[in-house]
């Protein structure tokens, strides 16, 4: 386990070393409290498992209150999107897939390979609508395993 990293700024990090298996990463802003993003997933390197799954995604402001996840999914398996809001999307294919409205606030969402569950992204965080708002959570931690 890494120790915790504080008074960073914007830039690549690397954290080193992360053994087989699930993971966790939360970067949070030390100045506004509810601003953090997490990524989890798991990662495996033996080669028995082959997980390519891949994803992007952007958190965009539909108005003052609410917003929507635009994801953008790689991969050659079929996957289950879930976020906790809306229904399952079960049977998803590499594409772009749209989650939301989602209000003003902390969001989450899991994409897991349907016939591998050892296989699976996930991202947790918080938005503010509209952007540029008092106590505004910019955050945008993108992240590459390798």
């Amino acid at each position: 386990m890494n120790p915790t990293l504080t008074n960073q700024s914007a830039g690549l990090i690397n954290l080193g070393e992360i053994p087989n298996g699930p993971f966790e990463v939360t970067v949070s802003s030390e100045q506004i409290d509810e601003c953090f993003q997490t990524k989890a997933g798991a990662n495996d390197c033996s080669g028995d498992t082959v997980c390519d799954l891949d994803f992007e995604y952007d958190a965009v402001c539909l108005n003052d209150d609410e917003f929507e996840i635009i994801l953008e999914i790689t991969g050659s398996n079929t996957y289950i999107i879930t976020n906790g809001i809306n229904d399952d999307i079960v049977g998803a294919t590499a594409g772009t897939y749209t989650l939301g409205p989602i209000a003003s606030g902390q969001f989450f969402f899991r994409i897991t390979d349907e016939s591998q569950s050892n296989c699976f992204k996930a991202v947790s965080g918080f938005k503010t609508c509209p952007e540029g708002g008092q106590n505004s959570c910019d955050l945008d931690a993108s992240s590459e395993i390798e």
